[in-house]
């Protein structure tokens, strides 16, 4: 056999060899990258998955892509299809089993309590400030309405006195020399025609002079300086009550309320006032 012919041969040979090399290594470069890939898109679907449990997608068997040129499906894919369907279910039941359904129920039911419970306390405290409101704004009322009484009260007994008793003094010379004309005073229990008479001279600053004490001694000398006789030896003062010359001396005649006490001067012994002494309230 010519050298030629062995050196074709060999050249032959080794190029198979290469070129069978060469697409054993495409091959595996071709399966490393399918393998890459396909890792990528379950460590996707994964992280899908994990966020959103519920929405598990399962790839049909629909996608499967035919060859255009003869319509038949390349073996290759069909096992890639299997293979990610597998898979698939796989995940789906790890996250079935591994689903925080009860736990986020329960949390929620926890949650939805605690917020309940927080209203329901908000709620307590709103009606209690209510009735603790409503609790002062009635005591304040009632305090309110207690003090209103009471200045009504007040009021009342200002604008209405506890009557006073009273009678009507009067002192007259003669006819134009009236030195307190019929005046309306206050007498209280046990007051005498006298000890009327000593105050309300005081109150009105008319000069009146008296002797022997205050009782049945006594004996009114000057009334306004007009004493007795200074008109005549039948003159002096007199008194009268009711209409009545009681034959007493005016510090033991005790007066009334309603009473109308008159000081008059005589100028006659009493004629010329027609003076009839009588008894009077022994």
């Amino acid at each position: 056999m010519p050298n030629w012919l062995n050196r074709l041969l060999i050249t032959f040979l080794m190029l198979t060899g290469l070129t069978l090399a060469g697409c054993d290594s495409t091959l595996q470069m071709l399966q490393t990258k399918e393998e890459a890939s396909q890792d990528k898109v379950l460590e996707q679907e994964e992280q899908s998955q994990l966020e959103a449990p519920e929405q598990v997608e399962i790839k049909s068997a629909d996608n499967i892509i035919p060859d255009e040129t003869n319509g038949e499906v390349d073996d290759n894919s069909k096992v890639e299809i299997l293979d990610k369907e597998n898979e698939d279910t796989k995940n789906k039941q790890f996250n079935e089993d591994n689903k925080p359904t009860v736990s986020g129920g329960n949390t929620k039911v926890s949650e939805s309590k605690s917020s309940s419970d927080e209203k329901s306390q908000q709620k307590n405290s709103t009606t209690n400030e209510h009735k603790s409101k409503s609790g002062k704004q009635s005591n304040s009322n009632r305090e309110s309405k207690s003090n209103d009484e009471k200045e009504k009260t007040e009021d009342s007994s200002k604008s209405n006195p506890p009557p006073i008793d009273t009678i009507v003094y009067s002192i007259v010379i003669s006819e134009t020399e009236v030195p307190l004309p019929p005046t309306e005073m206050e007498v209280m229990d046990g007051d005498t025609v006298l000890q009327a008479l000593i105050r309300i001279t005081r109150e009105k600053s008319i000069q009146m002079d008296y002797r022997g004490g205050q009782g049945a001694t006594a004996y009114v000398e000057g009334i306004d300086n007009v004493y007795e006789f200074d008109r005549g030896s039948g003159s002096g003062w007199m008194y009268r009550v009711n209409g009545v010359f009681p034959d007493r001396g005016a510090g033991v005649v005790p007066l009334l309320p309603g009473d109308r006490v008159e000081w008059l001067y005589t100028t006659n012994l009493g004629e010329d006032l027609g003076a009839d002494l009588k008894p009077f309230r022994r």
